[in-house]
């Protein structure tokens, strides 16, 4: 039941940002609201790591309120600054199915080899890393998205939002593998 519980939790939790992400787009703008994402996601996995009752993750799942509906929101927006007006659909698809597509392929197998060398806390310390590259991804993306326009800026911000929803993959395997009392 912790399980379904978690899963209903986060997507109650996001709600209010999908409702109030033109506001905050607005006031804070896309970098720094993916940067303070990111920043969301060290600390909740270094939390999951530190949990050790799996009925403790409900608390943690706070933390989707300032984690993956951010990042959504923040690369819809963006990469339709990026593509021309006939070509939105087809490329938000494109994205999408690479950074989804790439992370429900490649997570499962990562998490599961560093978590039998290592253990899930560690496991979780390691994923928590992510969020450092996607930082300094960011601030790339950042500094050469002002002045180009290219492929290469598409390509990059592909790969920074692949490693946020890299996050989201291993959430899903460790906390189900913790909850279900495999650790």
């Amino acid at each position: 039941w912790i399980v379904g519980m978690k899963w209903g939790l986060q997507s109650l939790f996001e709600i209010p940002i999908l409702l109030i992400g033109n506001r905050l787009l607005n006031k804070y703008g896309v970098s720094k609201l993916m940067l303070f994402s990111c920043l969301m996601f060290l600390i909740r996995f270094l939390l999951y790591a530190w949990i050790q009752i799996p009925n403790y993750f409900l608390y943690a799942s706070i933390f989707q309120l300032v984690t993956f509906p951010i990042v959504v929101f923040c690369s819809k927006e963006e990469f339709d600054g990026l593509i021309d007006e006939r070509l939105k659909s087809t490329a938000q698809m494109f994205a999408m199915s690479i950074y989804m597509g790439v992370s429900l392929f490649v997570m499962p197998i990562l998490c599961n080899y560093l978590v039998q060398s290592f253990g899930y806390d560690v496991s979780l310390c390691i994923v928590s890393l992510f969020s450092i590259l996607t930082i300094v991804l960011l601030c790339i993306y950042k500094k050469y998205s002002q002045t180009y326009k290219t492929f290469e800026n598409i390509f990059l911000y592909i790969i920074t939002h692949l490693n946020a929803k890299v996050y989201t993959q291993a959430i899903n395997f460790t906390f189900i593998s913790k909850s279900s009392g495999h650790c």
